[in-house]
């Protein structure tokens, strides 16, 4: 998908002068990203259009995608994904190894449509609880959250009854637009994804006994022509001034 970055560039006068964004001219950088960090990569990329003559097109996908495209030598020049996603490239010589930098992790949460009733799921028993009194789940069938939350049905013994009850989606926010529209009951899925949908409210992250971190790592496709602008944008991503963006996205910064 092509972004059309309008965002604001306060902070970025310091980054100027630092000479973080070197230009010898105008590229365009072809991302691909796993859909949990869209919201930092969307407004990171405000920033990174702005203060440079380059432009950013950025795709959002599954996890594991990523690497499956990225591997299979689709034409892109960031690769956004999970910290082993991205090493695996990186051993198979399909990332620049200088290049890998972390960028934030996640937790994982529940959400419900706006408005309705907040469960309570500030433990492992409560949270099998509402599994089990759930009428719908929504989540991300093709994903790394989706992987998750499959184990931990395993794990909490409750497969069986949730099983009839899921409801897998792509990755991304997609999940908890479902419950936005009133197709699904709850909504399990990263925290960021489920900030990012109006229409749905964040109950609580997962207990602490159940949590689950999902990191995101970035680094230059080998077989990019921008790798230069490439390690620009992966620099502003790391930056201490995007600490602010992945913090309001419900993340953490670092890998």
């Amino acid at each position: 998908m092509r972004i059309v970055f309008v965002g604001n560039t306060a902070g970025l006068a310091c980054l100027l002068l630092s000479g973080l964004y070197i230009s010898a001219g105008a590229a365009e950088i072809n991302v691909l990203s796993a859909a949990g960090i869209r919201g930092v990569v969307v407004e990171i990329g405000q920033e990174f259009e702005r203060s440079t003559s380059h432009k950013l097109t950025a795709k959002f996908v599954g996890g594991p995608v990523v690497r499956q495209s990225i591997a299979a030598g689709e034409n892109f020049d960031v690769a956004i994904s999970q910290p082993s996603e991205i090493d695996r490239l990186v051993k198979d010589g399909k990332i620049v190894p200088d290049t890998r930098a972390g960028i934030a992790r996640s937790g994982m949460g529940m959400g419900v449509r706006k408005g309705a009733a907040k469960p309570d799921i500030g433990s492992p028993d409560a949270f099998k609880r509402v599994l089990i009194s759930a009428k719908s789940i929504a989540y991300a069938g093709d994903g790394a959250s989706g992987e998750f939350f499959l184990g931990l049905f395993e794990r909490l013994g409750v497969s069986a009854e949730v099983k009839p009850k899921l409801k897998p989606m792509p990755a991304g926010t997609a999940a908890a637009e479902a419950v936005g529209r009133g197709e699904a009951e709850i909504v399990l899925l990263s925290v960021p994804s489920i900030l990012a949908v109006a229409g749905v409210d964040l109950v609580s992250p997962l207990p602490d006994a159940l949590q689950y971190y999902s990191g995101f790592s970035a680094g230059v496709v080998t077989n990019s022509k921008q790798v230069e602008p490439g390690k620009a944008f992966i620099k502003l991503l790391t930056a201490p001034t995007a600490a602010g963006v992945i913090k309001k996205n419900g993340m953490v910064p670092g890998a």
